[in-house]
Order: structure tokens, then sequence, then C-alpha cells
């Protein structure tokens, strides 16, 4: 009787280790792309979307202070300036200027106004500046300052990110421009950072004929 031959395991060649490692690797790497490209992508649209944010903020902010302006008839009565204006360019970009009847101030007495305006009610104006803070690029603020007395004016942050502000009239005094861009800073955003544009048409209203 013949005695049965045991033959002996067989175990994985170096070629075949090399081969599964290969096609391991190669699983692991398209893994990581699809992954880095995933996460460069959410962070492009998150930026995307902080830029439309905060043009969509200050552009209400905006728009908001605008149609509160009221031309300054206590201070000028025999022609009053323009209800919006625009100073001369500063160094940071256009600047929007207008009166507005101080806040809370008809919560009291309103005085009377002395000649040539007599009898005529007084309320307290400010001047309302919008702009580019020149000091803080990229800062779009707010400067508040009582046209009576004077003193310094009041500072408010309207958004931050700003690289492009403009009010512009459309010819009657009563329609103007607003134009907004805001920069999310990204590096996986094209020149570092993610940008977006608003503009919106602010009806100012006036005195009225009636």
């Amino acid at each position: 009787m013949k005695g049965r031959r045991t033959l002996p395991a067989r175990g994985f060649t170096l070629i075949e280790m090399l081969v599964v490692v290969g096609i391991f690797g190669l699983i692991l790497t398209a893994i990581g792309l699809e992954f880095s490209g995933v996460v460069s992508h959410t962070l492009h649209t998150r930026a995307n979307t902080d830029a439309e944010g905060g043009a969509r903020i200050m552009l209400t902010g905006v728009s908001n202070e605008m149609r509160a302006a009221f031309p300054d008839l206590t201070d000028f009565p025999s022609g009053p300036p323009p209800t919006v204006t625009q100073p001369a360019v500063s160094s940071t970009g256009p600047v929007a200027q207008f009166y507005r009847v101080r806040q809370g101030s008809l919560g009291v007495p309103i005085p009377l106004c002395a000649a040539p305006n007599n009898l005529a009610p007084c309320p307290p104006f400010d001047i309302v500046t919008v702009q580019i803070d020149p000091l803080s690029p990229g800062v779009l603020e707010k400067l508040v300052r009582p046209v009576a007395g004077g003193g310094a004016p009041v500072r408010t942050v309207l958004g931050t990110g700003v690289t492009q502000f403009a009010v512009t009239s459309n010819g009657d005094g009563t329609r103007y421009s607003v134009d907004i861009t805001v920069a999310a800073p990204s590096s996986h955003c094209r020149n570092g950072a993610c940008t977006f544009t608003l503009d919106s048409v602010v009806y100012i209203g006036g005195l009225g004929t009636e």
C-alpha cells in the first residue's frame, strides 16, 4: 500500500504581493482625490455663500438708511441740496451722504422754526455718510453727525470684506442705484477670495405736491 503524499502549503509570491499593494494604493489614491475634491467644493461653496450673505445684509442696511433720507428744509429753507449727495471720491471709493431726521426725535415736542420759517416744525437733522472706511479697507461704515451742534460722528460698521461700493443717481433725484461687492477669503477661490456683487434701486421719498 502506497503512502499518501502531502503537498506543502503554497503562499503568495513577492510579485503577487506587489500587485495587491499597488491596486490597494490606487484605490486609496482615488478615494483621497475624491475626498479632496468634495472638501474643496464645500469650502468654495461656503465662501460663495458667505460673500452673498454679507452683500445682501449690507445692501439691505444701506437701502433702509437711504429710504429714511429727507431734504433738510430746516437748515436750507431756500433750496436744500439733493436728498443724496456724492462728495468727492475718497481714497477708498465713492461716498454717499444724505440728511435724515434724527431718530427718536419725534418722541419729544418739536420746536418751531425761526425766521424765515416761522411757525413751521423744525425737527433736528443728522448728516449720514456711508463709505468704505479710509483707515480700514474693506469695512463699510455709517457715520452719523448732528447738523446742530456738530460734534464727532457716531460710527457704525455695516459690514466687512467690501471691495466695491457705489451709489449713483438715475437722474431724477428720487431713484438711486446701490452696488456692493463683497469678497470672502478662501484659498479655494480665484485670487484667494470668492466675490459676490449685488445691485438694487432705492426710491427716495420727496416732499410731494399735494
